[in-house]
């Protein structure tokens, strides 16, 4: 029969989620001798409660539509603002003619002859 201390860890870990060989292993690591851990594993894998089920939590939906709803109209703020200030026509095109430096008319060097 394994120590009483040997089983309660085997069931402790067993049921963290550790496998039966993780248990196996480490208890060997810790200095018990194999054939005591062999028989708490088979002890314990019998009354061993199993892993508890991690709760997925549940989306809020409405939280979920609130920051889409901001996220768009934070959008929309942003491109009627440079609309309003000319930087982008209502297409979208940034509007060139405001950026570029205005255009140096070319004179032609006309000599008389």
């Amino acid at each position: 029969m394994p120590a009483k201390e040997l089983v309660d860890y085997v069931v402790e870990n067993l049921s963290k989620g550790y496998s039966a060989d993780e248990v196996r292993a480490a208890s060997l690591a810790g200095g018990w001798e194999e054939g005591e851990v062999n028989e708490a594993v088979a002890l314990a894998t019998k009354t061993a409660p199993a892993p508890a089920a991690q709760a997925v939590p549940k989306r809020n939906w409405k939280k979920t539509a609130l920051v889409i709803v901001i996220l768009l109209a934070v959008a929309a703020a942003v491109f009627f603002g440079l609309v309003y200030f000319n930087i982008i026509d209502a297409s979208g095109i940034p509007v060139i003619k405001d950026i570029l430096p205005a255009p140096v008319p070319v004179v032609e060097n006309v000599s008389a002859a």
